[in-house]
């Protein structure tokens, strides 16, 4: 019985993160690996990015602005009608997945070191701006006022640097 062997590679190079690395399908398990041996940390920064929101999108806060913005009215009666366990959790299920590409991209771009602060700050930046990106070009063809950038695109950055935080200080990545 013959065995055959493929050892594939592929380049990552990344100047923001000054740094070019091979990365082998051996590294490639590992770099997942970690972000799985990370499970409570990333349901940990899913929380925290789904709370924040609760914070973000209060009334006292952005809440009335974004409401406007987006055309939505804030009648009670109108939530009635809203299946908002289905919005929250598939928020929430959301908000796990941006936390679990923070910490891959935190871990496939620091070489197997411990990441500083500066570093993780750099992950969540990239991640961050990403989805302020993609809502941004969405909301250029739906026509949506400028508030609705910064409030909506400000939290997921805001979300997605916490969540590098979080990684930090767990000592995840």
């Amino acid at each position: 019985m013959r065995v055959y062997s493929y050892h594939f590679q592929t380049t990552l190079t990344v100047s923001f993160f000054q740094c070019e690395t091979v990365y082998s399908i051996t590294q490639k398990l590992h770099i997942m690996n970690t972000v799985l041996h990370c499970w409570w940390q990333v349901l940990l920064a899913g929380f925290l990015y789904f709370v924040l929101g609760a914070f973000w999108y209060n009334p006292k806060t952005f809440a009335v602005t974004w409401a406007k913005a987006h055309g939505i009215t804030m009648d009670p009666e109108a939530r009635k009608n809203a299946n908002l366990g289905a919005m929250f959790g598939a928020s929430f299920m959301l908000g796990l997945l941006l936390s679990a590409l923070v910490c891959w991209v935190s871990v496939a771009t620091s070489g197997g070191a411990l990441m500083g602060v500066t570093h993780a700050l750099k992950s969540g930046l990239v991640i961050g701006l990403g989805a302020f990106a993609s809502m941004s070009m969405s909301f250029i063809f739906l026509q949506k006022p400028k508030e609705v950038y910064f409030i909506d695109g400000g939290y997921h950055l805001v979300g997605c640097l916490l969540a590098a935080l979080v990684f930090h200080f767990t000592g995840c990545c």
